[in-house]
C-alpha cells in the first residue's frame, strides 16, 4: 500500500442554486417532450434608483411629499384627498440618467388587485396620468405646459411600473385625477432605464407572499434593498402581487390579465398553500394544481418573461402536512417539463426544519418567519440572477442534464467536472437519511444537497456516500509524517493529503474513515482511501495530470441502487 507524491493539479472555486425534477417514469403525459432550452440570458441591465431624495413637491400633503422618494418605504406621501399630484425635480441628474427611465409607484395595501374582493373604494390611484416638463429645475414646479406620457383609467392594482422617455425634460409628475379613497399612501421611485427596463420582479401568491414581499423594511430591508446590498449597483423595481386566500386556480385565471401590465422580466409564482389547506387531508387534487401551474408558466413564457417558482411552504395544519408534499411532487414534474423555470427558494425544506418560524395559526410564518421568507427570496435572486453576471445554467450534452444556480456555483467552486463529474439527474426532492425532504442533484461522483436551514456557503453539502458504501474501519495508530484525525482514528498523508487540502478539505470530503487500502476497480488494483463523502483513487496511468487522483463514481452507484 505504498503512498505516492501528487503532481500539482489545477484548482477551481465557485458556488450554486436549486430546482427539482422527478424521474421520467413519474412524469405526466407530454412531460419531457419539450426540448431543453438554452441557459437564461445574461442578467438584465441594472436599473438603479435615481430619484432618491430628489426635490419633491405635491399639490396636497406637501409636507409628506419628500417621504415618497426616501429610503424608508414604511413612510409615504399622504395627500389626504382623492385628487392631487406629486412632482419630482430631476434636473440635478446627468442627462444620460434621466432620459429613458422607469417610474414605479407603490400604494402600500395588502391586496395587489382590489377588484378581487370587489373593493370599490381602494386607497390607490384609480385614474391618473404620468407627465413630464422641460422647465428648468431649482424652483417650484411649473403650473402649466405638462406633457402627458401615460394615462391610466380604472386602475385596481396597488402598484404599477411605467417605462418613460424623459429626454428633454427636467420634471416628472404623477397626476392623480381620482383615487379610490383619501387614505392613499404612496411611494414613487424613478429608475435609470438607459440600458433597459426589464430588471423588475413581481411576486404572485397568497397571504404569506402578500405579507412577506411588501415594502416594509422588516429589519434587513425590502427585497430590492437586500439585492442592492448583495449586488451593488442593482435596485430592481419589485411589485407585491400577493392576495390573501388565493389558490393556484386563481393565479391561472387572473395572470393573463395582470401580466401585460408588468414590464419586468421575473415573475415569481408562490401559490399552493391554500390549495393544500382548503382540502381535507389526503383530498387535494395534485393534477389540477399541476394544470394550473402549467397554465401560468405558459402565460409567463408567452409574454417573454421568466417564471421563478418556489416550493409550497411547510405548515403545521393537518391539511397542509398531508397535502403539501404531493403538490411539491407535481412541481418536480413541472421543473422537468419546463427547464426555462428558475427555481426559487425551497420554502418547504426551510420551514419544515425551522418550524419555530411558523406562527400560532399553524399556517403562516411568524413575523420573524416573514422576514426570513423575504431574505430567502433575495438570496435566491442573487444566486440565480445577479451572481456576478456569470451564466446561471449550464447543460451537458453527454448526459442531457443541466446544472444551475447554487448547485452550479458549488460545482464550479469545488472542482467542477474533475471532482464531481457530469450531472446524472436534474434537481429533485428526496427524503434523506434524517427523514427530511431536501432538494438534491446527482453527479457521477457526488450528490449535492440543498440545506436551506444553513447559512451560505454551508447551504450546499455533499451526500455522505463514503459511509454508505464503506462503513468506517476501526481506528488505526498515528503514522509518522501523516495528519491524524482523532474524530475517526485515521491518517491522511502525502498525495491524498495534498489533494484533500487543495480541493475543499473537511467541508468537501469529510473525515477519512479508512487508511489507504488496495481495491480492484474495473479489473485493475488501485490505491484508494475512503472519506465520509468520497473515495480517493490513485491512477498512476494519469501521473502528472489533473486526473492522477480521481473520486469514485459514488453518485452513479448510489443512484442506480435507488
Amino acid at each position: 500500500m505504498g503512498s505516492f507524491r501528487l503532481a500539482r493539479r489545477r484548482g477551481g472555486c465557485h458556488l450554486a442554486l436549486v430546482m427539482i425534477v422527478v424521474c421520467a417514469c413519474l412524469l405526466p403525459p407530454g412531460v419531457g417532450e419539450r426540448g431543453a432550452s438554452a441557459a437564461p440570458a445574461t442578467p438584465p441591465a441594472p436599473t438603479p434608483v435615481v430619484s432618491r431624495d430628489a426635490p419633491a413637491f405635491a399639490s396636497a400633503g406637501a409636507s409628506s411629499a419628500r417621504l415618497a422618494d426616501d429610503t424608508d418605504y414604511s413612510s409615504a406621501w399622504r395627500p389626504g384627498t382623492t385628487g392631487a399630484w406629486l412632482a419630482y425635480d430631476l434636473s440635478g441628474l446627468p442627462r444620460e440618467r434621466r432620459g429613458r427611465v422607469l417610474l414605479a409607484w407603490y400604494a402600500e395595501t395588502d391586496v395587489y388587485d382590489h377588484s378581487f374582493f370587489g373593493d370599490d373604494a381602494p386607497p390607490l390611484p384609480v385614474d391618473y396620468r404620468v407627465e413630464a416638463h422641460p422647465a428648468p429645475g431649482g424652483g417650484e414646479p411649473p403650473a402649466t405646459g405638462w406633457v402627458t406620457l401615460a394615462t391610466v383609467a380604472g386602475n385596481t392594482l396597488h402598484s404599477r411600473q411605467h417605462p418613460l422617455d424623459l429626454a428633454g425634460h427636467n420634471w416628472v409628475r404623477l397626476a392623480i385625477d381620482g383615487a379610490g379613497s383619501a387614505g392613499l399612501a404612496l411611494n414613487l421611485d424613478v429608475h435609470d432605464a438607459s440600458q433597459g427596463a426589464d430588471d423588475g420582479w413581481i411576486f404572485f401568491g397568497s397571504s404569506s407572499n402578500a405579507t412577506a414581499m411588501d415594502h416594509n423594511a422588516r429589519g434587513p430591508g425590502t427585497f430590492a434593498q437586500q439585492i442592492a446590498e448583495r449586488a451593488p449597483g442593482r435596485f430592481p423595481p419589485q411589485e407585491n402581487g400577493g392576495i390573501g386566500g388565493t389558490t393556484s386556480g386563481d393565479g391561472a385565471r387572473l395572470l393573463p390579465g395582470w401580466l401585460p401590465l408588468f414590464p419586468g422580466r421575473y415573475v415569481a409564482l408562490t401559490y399552493g398553500l391554500n390549495d393544500a389547506n382548503y382540502a381535507a387531508p389526503g383530498a387535494v387534487d395534485p393534477d389540477a394544481f399541476y394544470r394550473n401551474y402549467v397554465d401560468m408558466v405558459e402565460t409567463v413564457l408567452a409574454a417573454g418573461k421568466v417564471p421563478v417558482i418556489s416550493t409550497v411552504p411547510w405548515a403545521r395544519t393537518a391539511s397542509a402536512r398531508a397535502n403539501v408534499p404531493p403538490l411539491n411532487a407535481r412541481l418536480g414534474a413541472l421543473f422537468a417539463a419546463y427547464p426555462e423555470i428558475v427555481r426559487g427558494p425551497d420554502l418547504y425544506g426551510f420551514f419544515s426544519t425551522n418550524q419555530g418560524l411558523i406562527s400560532d395559526d399553524d399556517l403562516h410564518p411568524s413575523d420573524e418567519g416573514m422576514t426570513t421568507y423575504r431574505r430567502l427570496w433575495a438570496g435566491r435572486a442573487v444566486a440565480t440572477v445577479y451572481d456576478g453576471g456569470a451564466p446561471t445554467r449550464e447543460c451537458f450534452a453527454e448526459t442531457g442534464h443541466c446544472v444551475q444556480g447554487r448547485f452550479l456555483a458549488y460545482w464550479r467552486a469545488h472542482g467542477g467536472l474533475a471532482l464531481n463529474g457530469l450531472p446524472l439527474t436534474e434537481e429533485r426532492v428526496e427524503t434523506l437519511e434524517d427523514g427530511r425532504d431536501y432538494t438534491v442533484q446527482y453527479f457521477e461522483r457526488t450528490r449535492l444537497e440543498y440545506h436551506p436551514e444553513n447559512p451560505a456557503p454551508y447551504d450546499v453539502l455533499l451526500g455522505q456516500f463514503g459511509r454508505r458504501i464503506h462503513p468506517a474501519d476501526p481506528a488505526a495508530p498515528p503514522l509518522p509524517d501523516a495528519v491524524y484525525f482523532d474524530a475517526t482514528g485515521h491518517n491522511l498523508w502525502r498525495g491524498f493529503l495534498a489533494y484533500w487540502r487543495a480541493n475543499g478539505g473537511l467541508e468537501q470530503f469529510g473525515y477519512p474513515i479508512s487508511e489507504e487500502i488496495r481495491e480492484t476497480i474495473g479489473g485493475r488494483a488501485y490505491t484508494v482511501q475512503y472519506f465520509e463523502r468520497a473515495r480517493f483513487e490513485y491512477h498512476p496511468e494519469h501521473a502528472g495530470t489533473p486526473y492522477e487522483v480521481q473520486l469514485g463514481q459514488f453518485g452513479r452507484r448510489i443512484l442506480e441502487g435507488r
